[in-house]
Formats: C-alpha cells, sequence, structure tokens
C-alpha cells in the first residue's frame, strides 16, 4: 500500500512540473461536480486484552466539490495533465444497519465530522472525435487525497494523545483510482465545455498505531482507522486552451 501512493505521488509530481513541449497545446480547466458514495470506516481498538471493533458504514454529508485542472496536449487525441479537487468539510452519516434492525424509519444517522478534504490528482484520457467540435472522453484518474483533521476527528486525536498513545496530528493521506468518461465540445479554437463521470475507489489511512503505552506494566495498545469509499461523480467544466 505505501508503495501504491509513492507511485502515485511520483506520477502526480511528475504531471505538475512537465514542460509544454514545442506546439504542445496547455488547457487549463476549471468546474463543480455532483458526487454520491458508499462508504465504510474499518476501525479496531485493542488497549492490554480488550478488543473493540469500531467499524461502520456511511455516506458523506456533502454532495458537492470544486475542481480546477490543467492537461498537456500530447497529440490530437491523448492529453495527460493534474489537478486538485476541494470537498471542503468532509462528513459522515452513519447508515442503518438493516442486517440487525427491522425497521430504519425512524432511524437518526450520527454525523461525525473528519476535516477538510483535498484530492490532487493526475489524468490520462484519449479523445474520440464523433464531430469536428464534438469529442467523447475515455480516461482516467488517480492520486492522492489529503485530509486535514478538524472536528470529532481532531478530538479523537487528542484523545488518543492524552492517554499516552504516540499520534500525529499531521494530515491524512491515502490513494485514488478509477476510470473517466466523458464529452468535449469546442466553442472555439480556445473555449470549450466538457462533462465527466468518474467512478472513484477511495482509501485515507487515519490511524495506523502500534505501541506499548506505560510502564510497571506496560499496556498493549493498537488503533486503526482506514476509510474505504465507492464515490460518483457527475462534473460539468470549462476549459481555456492557452
Amino acid at each position: 500500500m505505501r508503495l501504491v501512493q509513492l507511485c502515485t505521488c511520483a506520477l502526480v509530481a511528475a504531471f505538475v512540473a512537465m514542460p509544454a513541449s514545442a506546439g504542445a497545446q496547455t488547457v487549463v480547466g476549471l468546474g463543480a461536480k455532483a458526487f454520491f458514495e458508499d462508504s465504510k470506516l474499518n476501525g479496531e481498538q485493542q488497549i492490554a486484552v480488550l478488543e473493540t471493533d469500531e467499524s461502520y458504514e456511511y455516506k458523506s454529508d456533502g454532495f458537492l466539490a470544486g475542481s480546477i485542472w490543467f492537461l498537456l496536449q500530447l497529440s490530437d487525441r491523448v492529453r495527460v495533465g493534474s489537478g486538485v479537487d476541494y470537498f471542503g468539510t468532509y462528513a459522515s452519516l452513519t447508515k442503518c444497519d438493516r442486517q440487525n434492525r427491522d425497521d430504519c424509519s425512524d432511524f437518526e444517522p450520527d454525523r461525525y465530522e473528519f476535516g477538510k478534504l483535498v484530492e490532487f490528482f493526475g489524468r490520462f484520457e484519449y479523445h474520440v472525435p464523433v464531430t469536428p467540435t464534438f469529442n467523447l472522453l475515455l480516461g482516467t484518474v488517480f492520486g492522492v487525497p489529503v485530509l486535514f483533521p478538524g472536528g470529532d476527528f481532531r478530538e479523537e486525536i487528542d484523545a488518543q494523545k492524552e492517554s499516552g498513545a504516540a499520534v500525529l496530528s499531521l494530515p491524512r493521506i491515502g490513494y485514488l483510482l478509477g476510470p473517466n468518461i466523458g464529452a468535449r465540445w469546442e466553442y472555439n479554437d480556445h473555449l470549450a465545455v466538457r462533462g465527466d463521470m468518474i467512478i472513484k475507489w477511495e482509501q485515507i489511512f487515519l490511524f495506523r498505531t502500534r505501541q506499548n503505552i506505560g510502564s510497571d506494566p506496560a499496556i498493549a495498545y493498537r488503533k486503526k482507522w482506514t476509510t474505504g469509499t465507492l464515490r460518483y461523480e457527475f462534473g460539468v467544466g470549462v476549459e481555456v486552451s492557452l
């Protein structure tokens, strides 16, 4: 898993640093997207011999994100680049456990705020011409989500520190990848409108702590939290060719 993160970071950094070759066209885009997701927090905690399952399924409390990206046109049909998605405050709403609950009509979801979520992504896309001004897009996105702790998650980190655990307050990272299909219509030589659908798999590593706390005697302590998200994104945007 660490290798996946390092490779993804290297690829995104390579795209960001990539100079435009002679004759290559650079495109800058700005857009917004709506999304919904199926997510699960896989969590477990052990203190001495007591083990607790802290896992639960959830959906996002929000449904909108903003995007900015740039693409370098390598040929008439191939473009590569990178960008940033900003989700703002990312919080979960607990799903009703239908396996252990007969009636979910009066279920009140618990809200848990994780903090600010930003995704740095790379993109590869292949253009399939339909008309001189309209293309279908086939591609993939990959990258690194970065979660800046806040709200309930920040309080959880502080509580672990007070208990003696060596937990850092740094942003949490993970990886993301998925296919991208879309369409692009050129208004003129410098302006285009596009729409995208992305099915994205994402994981973020929140806690990965294993240590002995205290002394005489030391107490075994372990805490592991990882989010797993299958997200469906529908975006629209405007691109300017430089």
